[in-house]
């Protein structure tokens, strides 16, 4: 059986203007020599966000991870570069607070911007550096105000086929490159017709306990629900995700977690949001 090691190597986000992290160069392969030294397969984590500056990396200011940035702009059919992002009305960027940062969220309803992503995003600078698979984050934030989308659609209708899109740019990257059952990405999102496009779903952020309304306990439920729904393969994170408001991981969850993930097709553990407060197997 294949093992996947989850590495915090390749973010396909980019830093804005306003970020302390301090900006180096290099090439993609350079990450992934320098990781493969401790992991035989490396997965990635993506997301349906691209932030709005067009720098080519940037570096955390612990040192601990060095970021790939790409540019979201595509060239059209009379060699202009147009941005990818999804507008407001008024025709500027629609950017979302990530709290540290402000992204941009692609437009999937726009054929070229979809191009772009699968083509520069997860074949360029994941297939091709030898990425192995990746978290295919988020999918479910599709703001619904103030967003205007190239197919003319209101947000509001299009937010529940926002996961199904989103997959399907990541399937269609595998299967044009012949890497269908050879590279793995997961998700936490999905709609209708998404079940063709997921490769493997995933429980999303539970808390670290054993509670009832959002710990151990309910990501049983969640497995026997995406299997009704049609998604056979899925998984969860180890340990739980979230830690809030003096809610941390012990040896007792973890473990515990990690013998009911025996049962499932993936196991994979996660640190967390806050890994120093928690319960690591390291």
């Amino acid at each position: 059986m294949k093992l996947l090691k989850l590495l915090f190597v390749v973010l396909l986000f980019a830093c804005n203007d306003d970020s302390k992290d301090t900006p180096t160069t290099g090439e993609p392969k350079q990450i992934v020599v320098e990781m493969d030294a401790a992991a035989s397969n490396v997965t990635d984590v993506s997301g349906t966000y691209t932030l709005e500056a067009n720098k080519e990396y940037c570096v955390r200011e612990d040192g601990k991870y060095k970021i790939l940035l790409v540019k979201s702009v595509y060239t059209d059919k009379e060699g202009k570069e147009k941005g990818v992002f999804a507008t407001k009305a008024d025709g500027s960027e629609y950017l979302v607070d990530f709290g540290e940062f402000y992204c941009g969220v692609v437009d999937f309803t726009n054929p070229e911007a979809y191009e772009w992503y699968k083509n520069e995003v997860v074949k360029k600078h994941s297939l091709d550096i030898g990425i192995d698979g990746w978290m295919a984050d988020f999918g479910e934030y599709l703001p619904t105000d103030d967003l205007i989308l190239h197919n003319g659609k209101s947000p509001m209708i299009e937010h529940n086929h926002w996961p199904a899109l989103w997959a399907k740019c990541n399937y269609d990257a595998l299967k044009e490159t012949g890497k269908l059952g050879e590279v793995v990405y997961f998700m936490r999102a999905g709609g209708t017709g998404s079940q063709k496009y997921c490769t493997l779903l995933w429980a999303g952020d539970q808390s670290v306990d054993f509670t009832i309304h959002d710990g151990l306990a309910t990501v049983i439920c969640a497995a026997l629900s995406a299997g009704m729904s049609g998604c056979g393969l899925t998984h969860s994170d180890i340990g739980g995700y979230t830690s809030l408001f003096g809610n941390t991981r012990t040896k007792e969850v973890f473990l515990r977690w990690a013998e009911m993930a025996a049962f499932t097709p993936v196991m994979r553990t996660h640190e967390g949001n806050r890994p120093e407060e928690n319960f690591q197997y390291y």
